[in-house]
């Protein structure tokens, strides 16, 4: 009631207690009693949040890349040791409230907190979220995290109750060969570089039909098709790639092709974008899949992917696509060194897309899968996306 919002050192793996009289209390008790006060007792860092996700103006460089191992997008202390390609368990806290989201809504929606009700209000009326209040919903914790989880489960349920729909695809990476280094990357290498993952290779278009026949007699209806950007690729490779598969097999489904291949194409032929996605077209092809997004904020990608297509190019291309009478899908690929506020912005622009066009047909969350990447390997990333950070993703995009 006086005003703190935060403990100060709460240490029980210390004896240092700062009253030696007055033991640490235990941290359950402590949230408990926390609580019963209306808010949800989390740890942090020996840094406050603020300070953790301004690294480059608090932290010396010596400690960033710890720092950053340690929290997670919040700034908070990464509450586990589960990452991406993991196999830990699911922490026990955040077990028990994704088992038991609807009880912890009904029971405790007394302590959900006044402004996260209201944007999840907002959001099931179906008015527009603005960054600020997707970031409240990311930044959630405790009750209000169950809540939002619980909002987004039974907006799933009125949408499609429990039907579950999927494609039988078959996905053929045609080269690996790539001549940009996007730090984020473990797949591109150069053409004698086999530090990463094997060694470089190209898959001829005979061996690419051949893959597709197999598919489709495995049961497959769509062949996703992406690649690097070899040096000796252009436009016309794409469109071969397109006929080779349709003469192969006429009724198989093509989703291929990111934006960022669908610029560079119509680049090394000397045609605007919208011209070469019709060309893509009259061979037959299907679909494109809204990937090379990452994180559409230029200050993340810079880091992640400098000299990559920028967001403005990739908004470009998608919406040309689009203009064409054709599809996209729409992806994030999170948890490197972005935050909460770059995830809104993200959603906010395939939202403006969307509302313009009307081209998108899904969105795809895409883990930062860390280890074998160069921005992980430079210590400038965090270990991935935390368990919480993907509930968060799936549940908060319904919403919006």
């Amino acid at each position: 009631d006086a005003g703190i919002n935060d403990w100060g050192g709460v240490s029980p793996l210390t004896p240092d207690h700062v009253n030696p009289e007055a033991p640490w209390p235990h941290l359950e008790t402590l949230a408990r009693e926390t609580q019963s006060a209306g808010k949800f007792l989390d740890q942090r860092l020996t840094l406050y949040p603020e300070f953790v996700l301004n690294p480059e103006k608090y932290l010396a460089e010596e400690l960033r890349t710890t720092v950053l191992r340690l929290s997670d997008s919040c700034g908070l202390e990464k509450r586990d040791n589960w990452s991406p390609g993991m196999t830990a368990a699911v922490p026990a806290i955040e077990k028990d409230f994704i088992e038991n989201a609807s009880k912890y809504s009904a029971e405790y929606k007394s302590d959900v907190s006044a402004d996260i009700k209201a944007v999840v209000s907002k959001a099931l009326d179906k008015l527009p979220l603005n960054e600020t209040e997707v970031s409240s919903l990311f930044e959630s914790r405790g009750y209000d995290f169950a809540y939002v989880v619980n909002a987004a489960n039974q907006l799933r349920k009125e949408l499609t109750d429990d039907t579950v729909s999927y494609v039988v695809n078959r996905n053929i990476n045609y080269t690996n060969v790539c001549y940009f280094k996007c730090q984020f990357c473990a797949f591109s290498k150069g053409k004698a570089n086999e530090n990463l993952r094997g060694k470089p290779y190209d898959i001829s278009a005979e061996e690419m039909a051949r893959r597709c026949k197999e598919a489709w007699q495995r049961g497959a209806t769509e062949v996703c098709m992406q690649g690097g950007m070899h040096d000796d690729i252009d436009g016309n490779f794409y469109l071969q790639i397109i006929k080779s598969v349709k003469e192969a097999v006429p009724e198989m489904h093509t989703h291929c092709f990111s934006p960022f291949e669908v610029h560079y194409g119509a680049d090394t032929l000397g045609i605007p974008i919208g011209d070469f996605v019709t060309q893509l077209k009259e061979v037959g092809h299907g679909t494109f899949p809204g990937t090379a997004a990452e994180i559409l904020s230029e200050d993340v990608r810079k880091i992640i992917a400098p000299g990559k297509i920028t967001t403005d190019q990739w908004v470009h291309t998608i919406k040309e696509i689009h203009k064409a009478g054709m599809n996209t899908t729409s992806t994030i690929m999170y948890g490197h060194v972005d935050k909460p506020l770059h995830w809104a912005k993200h959603f906010n622009i395939l939202r403006e897309i969307q509302k313009e066009t009307g081209g998108i047909t899904e969105f795809v969350p895409l883990r930062f899968i860390p280890w074998d990447t160069r921005l992980y390997k430079k210590g400038l990333s965090r270990e991935g996306p935390t368990d919480l950070d993907q509930l968060k993703m799936y549940a908060i995009a319904r919403l919006f």
